[in-house]
C-alpha cells in the first residue's frame, strides 16, 4: 500500500494593498508512505518534508508607504526526513532493521537600525539499528544495537555578509547496545525491564529502565 499527502498555504496572499504589517510567505508539507513485501520480509518507508517562510514589516508604516520599500523581518525553516523499517520472522524470533535520515534547518534576518543581522542553524541526524526479538519462557526479549551520527551547525552575523559571520559546528557519534525484557502479569499488567549503554567518544552513559 501507499499514501501521499501534499498541502500548501500562502499567508497574506489576499492582504490589502499598501498594508505592510500583514504576514507574507509560504508554508507547506509533504507526507509519503509505502509498505511492501521485500526479501522475504516486510518493508515500510516514510518520508516527510515541511517548509515554511514568513516575513513581516520591520517598521511601522502608513498607508502611503510603498510595500516594496518597507524592510522586512524574515523567518524560514525546513525539515525533510526519511525513515525505513524492514522486518521478517526468523524461526521463533523476528529480525527488525531500521534506518533514518532526519534533518532541520532554520534561519532569520532581522532588519535593525544598524543593518540586518542573520541567524542560521542546521542539524543532520543519521542512524541505523538492528534488533532481534525472541520469546523466552512466556516473556519477550529484545536485543539490539543502534548507531547514530548527529551534526549541528550555527552561523550568526550580518545578513548577506559572510565576512562578518561567526560559524560553529560539531559532530557526535553514538553507539548504543540495548536489551529489553517484557512479561505479561495476569491480564492487565506487564512487567518491562531494560537497559542501554550509549557510548560517545570514550564515555559510557548507562540507562536502566
Amino acid at each position: 500500500g501507499f499514501l501521499v499527502s501534499l498541502r500548501r498555504r500562502f499567508p497574506g496572499v489576499i492582504a490589502p494593498d499598501g498594508e505592510a504589517s500583514y504576514l507574507h510567505g509560504t508554508t507547506g508539507d509533504l507526507l509519503a508512505k509505502i509498505e511492501a513485501p521485500v526479501f522475504g520480509g516486510h518493508l515500510r518507508m516514510l518520508g516527510y518534508d515541511n517548509e515554511n517562510a514568513i516575513n513581516t514589516a520591520a517598521v511601522v508604516t502608513d498607508a502611503d508607504t510603498s510595500h516594496a520599500s518597507v524592510p522586512r523581518n524574515t523567518f524560514d525553516w525546513h525539515k525533510p526526513s526519511i525513515g525505513a523499517e524492514w522486518s521478517r520472522p526468523a524461526g521463533r524470533a523476528a529480525l527488525r532493521v531500521r534506518a533514518w535520515n532526519a534533518s532541520a534547518d532554520a534561519g532569520s534576518a532581522w532588519a535593525g537600525d544598524s543593518g540586518s543581522m542573520g541567524l542560521a542553524s542546521e542539524r543532520r541526524d543519521l542512524g541505523i539499528s538492528a534488533a532481534m526479538e525472541h520469546p523466552l519462557a512466556g516473556a519477550t526479549v529484545v536485543a539490539g544495537l543502534r548507531v547514530e551520527r548527529s551534526w549541528t551547525a550555527y552561523d550568526v552575523g550580518a545578513a548577506g555578509d559572510d565576512g562578518m559571520s561567526s560559524q560553529h559546528d560539531g559532530t557526535t557519534w553514538i553507539t548504543t547496545p540495548f536489551l529489553q525484557y517484557a512479561r505479561v502479569l495476569g491480564g492487565a499488567s506487564t512487567l518491562e525491564l531494560g537497559a542501554s549503554v550509549p557510548v560517545s567518544g570514550s564515555r559510557l552513559y548507562p540507562a536502566p529502565q
